[in-house]
């Protein structure tokens, strides 16, 4: 008796990770999901980006990882925009980078992270405040155009 209950557990977890595992990136429940309506409403796939493509993070070994990591940030999903040319980090940071106070911290932050990117234009998708960076860089002068805009669910 006490098998076949432990076999009936088993099987319950066993599925139940199995659904977890199929799951969309980045939805873990319809309330921490990115993917709204919202989101593919914003600049960034209306103007910035399109023929995305997610690479896999357990392979991805590029300098970025580094930065991420220093500035403490859990990095969810990478894609790979306009021919491989403007790439989108998603990810969650412990702080609000769009609040004043901590401004220091997001400028050192967006040009350690546009360092590592060779300088190239890019965006940042911050998961917990949902507002996506757009970080445009004039590779000439090195110069960081920082705006951003909220897709925040209704």
């Amino acid at each position: 008796m006490k098998i076949m209950r432990m076999l009936g557990i088993l099987n319950v977890y066993l599925l139940s990770t199995t659904l977890w595992a199929n799951q969309v990136p980045n939805q873990k429940n319809n309330d921490n999901a990115i993917y709204t309506d919202q989101f593919k409403q914003t600049q960034l796939y209306q103007n910035f980006a399109h023929d995305c493509r997610i690479l896999d993070l357990e392979h991805w070994t590029h300098p970025s990882l580094g930065v991420f990591k220093k500035f403490h940030i859990k990095i969810e999903q990478v894609q790979l925009c306009n021919q491989g040319k403007y790439p989108i980090f998603i990810g969650e940071s412990k702080y609000d980078l769009s609040s004043t106070p901590n401004q220091k911290y997001a400028n050192d932050f967006f040009t350690a992270l546009a360092k590592s990117n060779a300088y190239w234009s890019f965006a940042f998708v911050e998961t917990l405040s949902q507002d996506i960076h757009y970080l445009n860089i004039q590779k000439k002068t090195l110069q960081i155009d920082h705006q951003y805009e909220s897709y925040h669910k209704k």
